[in-house]
């Protein structure tokens, strides 16, 4: 059995939805009175579509950790403004019981969460996920997610790219 490689390095979320030709999402959000509320701390929320609304491609939206994300020109999708916080995984790990091993430096809860696998991150997004798509603060047909190699070159500004694989477009950059 191979072991888990861990990595050095924090994540960054995309919140991504499928969009109507408007550019808003293409389920409406939920309203249900009976819904449980959330907060980064299991607590309430303040509005079950998130701030300024259900996210869309034209504006910034901001989920029920707080965590911000800005539109991609270029980009159906909207990335987070920063990596994933300490505060924002700490919350996923006291929900789930996910094991987290321990940093080897001090961190605040804004700092951007390091020593997380590749498979935690996945599990953070499919959590975050469920859990506002259950209270209605994400509508149907959107998710979080890693972002794919050519997302990230877009977000960073580098637009198109040739080659089939990561290592093959890394190499035209110039």
């Amino acid at each position: 059995m191979r072991a888990k490689r861990m990595a050095a390095f924090s994540f960054m979320l995309l919140a991504t939805c499928r969009y109507s030709a408007s550019g808003q999402g293409a389920a409406e959000v939920p309203s249900d009175p009976g819904a449980p509320a959330l907060t980064a701390d299991g607590g309430g929320v303040e509005s079950s579509a998130g701030a300024g609304g259900p996210p869309a491609v034209d504006r910034p939206w901001r989920n029920s950790l707080g965590m911000e994300f800005m539109p991609i020109p270029g980009a159906n999708l909207l990335f987070c403004k920063w990596e994933t916080r300490v505060k924002d995984y700490s919350t996923f790990v006291r929900s789930t019981g996910q094991k987290w091993s321990s940093r080897k430096i001090e961190q605040g809860p804004t700092h951007p969460a390091v020593n997380v696998t590749w498979d935690g991150a996945v599990a953070f997004c499919a959590w975050l996920t469920e859990r506002e798509l259950k209270v209605g603060f994400l509508p149907t047909g959107c998710q979080y997610r890693l972002p794919k190699d050519q997302e990230w070159s877009v977000a960073v500004g580098l637009g198109p790219e040739s080659g089939k694989t990561p290592f093959k477009r890394d190499g035209e950059i110039k």
